[in-house]
């Protein structure tokens, strides 16, 4: 199934962003089904329903890069979590940051927002066996990203740390030295 975001919606979020600056002091946190384009977020187009479509408004032309480019400009936008990939939080990808070290590959332009996918609680609809779901608590320094395991009886993992240095720069840090995240490595 694709996910689309007719173009009221896209209107109304536009004008929200734009009358909520981050000089302001505004930092705005977004829940959709699928996450956009440009996210750089794990995604497994291939196994993705018949279609393969992935992203907000998938093949909705202009509309597909909206989102982003909105991320872009308007540095209000702190967070976007997001599930629709069915897949567990044990992927360093599941959690992007706004940028990353330019020797460390192509410099995204993800403006002030970290993108966090979020994963199922309930047995048998996972793609990778994984039981998890996001936990985001704030803090008077910025945020804090966590995976609840459902599979353990609810136990709680530290995934990253989002620290605001002023209304349009954030530090993210990932916390996340674990065996299982380790053997999505090999």
């Amino acid at each position: 199934h694709e996910v689309t975001i007719d173009d009221e919606q896209l209107k109304w979020f536009e004008d929200l962003v734009v009358s909520h600056p981050a000089a302001e002091g505004w930092k705005i946190f977004v829940f959709t089904h699928a996450p956009p384009i440009g996210s750089g977020l794990r995604v497994l187009q291939e196994n993705h329903v018949v279609n393969g479509c992935c992203w907000l408004n998938h093949s909705g032309g202009a509309s597909t890069t909206k989102f982003i480019e909105l991320v872009r400009k308007h540095r209000c936008i702190k967070g976007w979590f997001s599930g629709h990939f069915h897949l567990g939080q044990d992927y360093q990808d599941s959690i992007t940051f706004p940028t990353i070290p330019r020797e460390l590959g192509p410099y995204p332009n993800r403006g002030s927002c970290v993108f966090v996918q979020t994963s199922v609680m309930r047995a048998g609809t996972s793609r990778d066996t994984r039981q998890q779901s996001r936990l985001l608590r704030g803090n008077k320094d910025g945020f804090d990203i966590l995976t609840i395991n459902h599979a353990e009886g609810g136990t709680l993992r530290l995934d990253a740390s989002i620290t605001y240095s002023d209304c349009n720069h954030e530090v993210g840090v990932y916390q996340h030295e674990h065996d299982e995240l380790k053997e999505n490595t090999k």
